[in-house]
């Protein structure tokens, strides 16, 4: 492109601008290009209380859980369900008509991966937590004050009798899961995508392979 008449200075500043772009915008476009910041995460996280109250019943709930994994070392076993599961694990996957299948296939899986009662324990434990968090979202994501979705979350993450649930070598912990998961799928069908509704199908239809309970909520 040609340039004629006017002043060449005023050309080399126009090129020298033109060519020289916004640092600040440039280096923060560098830093964050999603638009996303760590200290203004921080600092959206140092002004929620429901956050910091939801940390506190997480990690109040998850030294509770050690604390049995440390004193009552591998598992609870006093129950009389706890023995007939145990051998029904290492017997034919069908041979008891009056329990379901679905918790033996459990201790199957988890037997192959580690052959060792604590890894029931630890997972049933995990399962517990993940049970009052996905309660906690539920209600977050039904558009109700985030801080009454704090009461599930604690009853399920700091109550005795479901850590004593967890600790046991019962179905109770994996039905809780379940149904939880599928309660909290039929939310995101709300606003979501269909798929979430098989998904919360599934997580139903797999809570009454656990218990027979289960397909009330069928």
């Amino acid at each position: 492109v040609g340039w004629t008449g006017g002043d060449p200075s005023s050309l080399r500043a126009v090129k020298s601008s033109a060519a020289e772009p916004n640092q600040a915008g440039w280096r923060g476009a560098m830093r964050h290009p999603l638009g996303w910041s760590p200290t203004g995460a921080w600092r959206s996280v140092k002004r929620d209380p429901v956050t910091w109250a939801l940390a506190a019943i997480v990690l109040l709930g998850a030294l509770m859980r050690l604390y049995f994994l440390i004193r009552w070392h591998p598992a609870l076993i006093g129950y009389s369900d706890s023995a007939n599961y145990m051998l029904a694990a290492q017997g034919s996957l069908f041979g008891d008509p009056v329990r379901v299948a679905g918790y033996v296939l459990l201790l199957r899986l988890l037997h192959l991966i580690w052959p060792h009662l604590i890894l029931v324990t630890i997972t049933q434990h995990l399962l517990g937590i993940a049970s009052g968090l996905l309660l906690f979202d539920a209600v977050r994501r039904a558009k109700a004050p985030r801080g009454l979705g704090l009461v599930p979350a604690a009853v399920v993450i700091l109550g005795g009798s479901e850590l004593l649930l967890e600790h046991t070598i019962l179905t109770d912990t994996l039905f809780i899961f379940l149904t939880d998961l599928g309660l909290w799928c039929v939310v995101r069908t709300w606003r979501g995508s269909r798929w979430w509704a098989l998904a919360a199908g599934l997580s139903f239809g797999a809570s009454t392979v656990e218990r027979t309970v289960g397909l009330e909520l069928l």
